[in-house]
């Protein structure tokens, strides 16, 4: 397995004045940069590719692209593997234990996997940081920050992959995105809790690829929390 960490988004004026930083990876929190946080949490894992400004020795370097497509494809041009893990740069609480939980979860034959977390979860771990999430009839869960995938998958589907990135913190959008029926369902599993599956989102996504795609329920709100906002990195560093 390949591991592409994804490090080239930038931070925003306000967040580049407050830390000093052009990339979020390159924030520092408990002394050592975001960037140096994934790649300990990575370590070990497979060859790594570090789409981002920098790589240490050990990894391989790749630019970034002007959009989230772009360095996908660049990361997937400078690795090997078939089978891929992505995990974003911008995590400052994450550790190795929680992808290898996450990694653990996966049933054989997934050809794409993605991370959720209660979004009670989060709230407890992490209090006043507010978190995007969806409802859906086994709880109400926020998106990870943890993608497995085969190549081959990944490849197929690149700009469906893009505009469901975007969408990750709309739900109703990237449930457009999978077709009509499952922007009702999931509209009216807002308003009437219960109703909505997380069976029915896996198996439409899962034709939407022509593979077997599953979310994978984790119990560590740090693989959904993020540093890409001012006051994030002030929680962060309080």
């Amino acid at each position: 397995m390949d591991v592409i960490l994804l490090a080239g988004a930038k931070c925003d004026p306000a967040l580049r004045e407050a830390t000093g930083a052009e990339y979020r990876c390159e924030i520092v929190i408990e002394g050592r940069t975001l960037l140096d946080t994934a790649l300990a949490a990575c370590a070990g894992l497979g060859p790594t590719v570090v789409v981002g400004p920098r790589a240490p020795e050990g990894t391989t370097l790749a630019r970034p692209g002007e959009k989230l497509l772009g360095s996908m494809r660049n990361g997937l041009d400078d690795s090997r593997g078939e089978q891929i893990l992505f995990v974003t740069a911008d995590l400052p609480y994450i550790q190795r234990e929680h992808i290898e939980d996450f990694l653990r979860r996966i049933p054989a034959g997934i050809d794409l996997a993605y991370a959720i977390v209660p979004v009670q979860a989060c709230y407890e771990r992490f209090p006043g940081q507010k978190r995007t999430s969806l409802k859906v009839r086994e709880g109400t869960f926020t998106g990870g920050n943890l993608i497995f995938a085969r190549r081959e998958v990944i490849e197929r589907l690149m700009v469906f992959l893009e505009s469901a990135y975007a969408a990750r913190k709309r739900p109703l959008r990237l449930a457009c995105l999978v077709g009509m029926g499952t922007m009702i369902r999931a509209s009216f599993g807002q308003l009437v809790p219960g109703t909505l599956p997380l069976a029915y989102l896996e198996g439409t996504f899962s034709r939407r690829i022509s593979g077997q795609a599953q979310a994978i329920v984790s119990a560590h709100p740090e693989v959904a929390t993020d540093l890409d906002s001012l006051a994030q990195y002030q929680a962060a560093i309080s």
